[in-house]
């Protein structure tokens, strides 16, 4: 048997001397995923909120969330810690109004602003010019198929690698990335029509 897999099964039989070792082996990788997570989101949360969070997400384990894991090694057992310390902290970000929407993503290099980069589109610059775009973008994805969005949610805001969405949606990663370059080709046409800041070609041309 895998050490994960026994190390786990141990801890679920309550033994106390398992679960310490576990929450040694895997307390700094939750630690990171929870920063990560909220610097993706463009906010800082301090060291007493980040242990408090961190410790809240041993307890959903041990409520729960072990019971539930249906991996058999580390890679699988680290992919699920990660999920759910970012579903926790996004949790956390919204109840504690440190959650950003898109207004505050855009003015702090967030997501946003990386999907805004992949379109193609130039970031703005003064307030305004961040407001009406957050605006614009709003409009631009609620034009979206649920499943198009879902895509671009995943790939942008979720910290999901490649193969965990593609897993989700049951198609091969070159299929996730034609989906994606197709949706974000889609967002291309409505900000063309839509006369949203398009990056100019000019001198570009080889």
């Amino acid at each position: 048997m895998d050490q994960t897999s026994e190390l786990i099964k141990q801890c679920l039989s309550n033994n106390k001397i398992a679960w310490d070792t576990f929450v040694d082996d895997y307390s700094r990788w939750i630690y990171h995923c929870i920063l990560r997570t909220a610097h993706g989101y463009g906010r800082r949360i301090n060291s007493n909120d980040t242990d408090e969070l961190c410790q809240d997400v041993f307890v959903i384990l041990l409520d729960k969330g072990l019971k539930q894991f249906k991996g058999d090694n580390k890679p699988c057992l680290l992919a699920y810690l990660r999920r759910i310390a970012v579903c926790h902290t996004i949790n956390y970000l919204k109840k504690s109004n440190k959650y950003i929407g898109i207004d505050d993503v855009l003015m702090e290099n967030g997501p946003y602003t990386r999907l805004i980069q992949d379109m193609e589109i130039t970031c703005p610059k003064s307030e305004q010019e961040r407001i009406d775009t957050a605006e614009q973008l709003k409009a631009l994805l609620a034009q979206l198929s649920t499943d198009e969005r879902k895509i671009l949610e995943m790939c942008y805001f979720d910290h999901l690698s490649a193969q965990e969405i593609s897993d989700k949606f049951l198609i091969s990663v070159d299929t996730l990335y034609v989906r994606k370059n197709r949706v974000l080709n889609k967002l291309r046409n409505y900000a063309d029509i839509q006369q949203l800041n398009p990056i100019s070609n000019e001198g570009n041309h080889d």
